[in-house]
């Protein structure tokens, strides 16, 4: 279970899934650092050793703005961690992740649709957030040809091959 500050909530999670009588442990890194996608892979690399069954992006960051008020750093932090990092999460956990393990990346339908009013120029965007989900869904149709996967691109999964 990653968490990049919310270490009580992350036990929690952590807590709730071993109850139900699974593995879990708590990893913290800052996916928002040009190496915390490392980090964090050399982290989990220690928990399991050299078995990863699941890997999934779920939790995202999110950034609702009117382009006028967008900033460079806010773009570059929304794309560092919901493109960047999971690339190189994946790049790092390749040699880990087992036959027939799954990748499971949480998209939006933000990638394909614009929400809300588009026609009032004042009213906040999610594009830049949708841009990271439309990356996102790009890097599953490409990943499974380039790493032995299996692909469902409606659902942004990949299956190791079995």
């Amino acid at each position: 279970m990653h968490y990049g500050n919310s270490k009580a909530e992350a036990d929690k999670v952590v807590e709730e899934i071993r109850s139900a009588g699974g593995r879990a442990d708590a990893v913290q890194s800052d996916l928002g650092a040009t190496d915390g996608a490392t980090i964090l892979a050399k982290r989990v690399q220690k928990l399991v050793d050299t078995r990863l069954d699941i890997l999934v992006f779920q939790r995202w960051c999110v950034q609702s703005r009117t382009i006028g008020r967008s900033q460079t750093e806010d773009f570059d932090r929304l794309f560092a961690i919901n493109v960047r990092s999971p690339f190189f999460l994946v790049q790092q956990t390749l040699p880990i992740l087992a036959e027939g393990a799954s990748l499971v990346l949480v998209s939006s339908l933000a990638a394909r649709f614009v929400p809300g009013n588009p026609g009032q120029a004042d009213a906040p965007s999610l594009s830049a957030y949708a841009a990271t989900k439309g990356a996102i869904e790009t890097l599953v149709k490409h990943w499974p040809q380039r790493f032995g996967f299996v692909s469902d691109s409606r659902q942004c999964r990949c299956s190791r091959r079995d």
